[in-house]
Order: structure tokens, then C-alpha cells, then sequence
């Protein structure tokens, strides 16, 4: 496994992993991060509120998803992103169950 991006809404947090991980980029835009091609799946540890949208987002995108839990905040919510992950042939994993 090779850690090829790091996202994160500060830009500076983002390149703090430089000193221990080596990775090749950060991205301050989830979509261009998403669209590069040399990205295979994304961890999604956002608040539960954003769950949905970024999932189904990576989804689109034809990245696998493992997003922490919970899934979502509602349940169709949690169908919007089964369905993107089945339309996309991704998967979608939750971690912690």
C-alpha cells in the first residue's frame, strides 16, 4: 500500500504527514484528488453530516469507499450511497462493524 494523497480542509494539515509518510501530493479539491487516476480508495472521516455527499462522490468517480461509522445520518441517506456504490461497481465498506 502507498499513500498517494492526503486530504484535508487546511491546507498546512495536509502537508504535515511530509515528515513521516511519504506521499506524492495534497489536493486542497476532493474531486480533482478523486479524478488524478492514481487513486484506488478514499477513507471518509468526515462529520456524519457529509457521509453521503462524499461517498457518493467517490463513488461517481469509480473509487472504493471505506467510511467510518455511521454510515449516515438517515436511512435514505445510507440507500443514496448503496445505490451509487452498486451503479459505480465500487465498494463501499463501513469501518467498525
Amino acid at each position: 500500500m502507498r499513500l498517494t494523497r492526503v486530504r484535508s480542509s487546511q491546507s498546512r494539515a495536509a502537508h504535515k504527514p511530509a515528515r513521516n509518510v511519504p506521499f506524492r501530493y495534497s489536493y486542497d479539491e476532493y474531486d480533482a484528488c478523486l479524478c488524478s487516476g492514481e487513486v484506488d480508495a478514499v477513507y471518509i472521516a468526515l462529520p456524519n453530516s457529509l457521509h453521503r455527499e462524499y461517498t457518493v462522490r467517490a463513488c461517481r468517480a469509480r473509487v472504493h469507499v471505506l467510511c467510518e461509522k455511521p454510515m449516515a445520518v438517515t436511512e435514505p441517506d445510507c440507500e443514496a450511497m448503496i445505490a451509487a456504490a452498486k451503479e459505480n461497481r465500487t465498494r463501499l465498506m463501513i469501518d467498525g462493524i
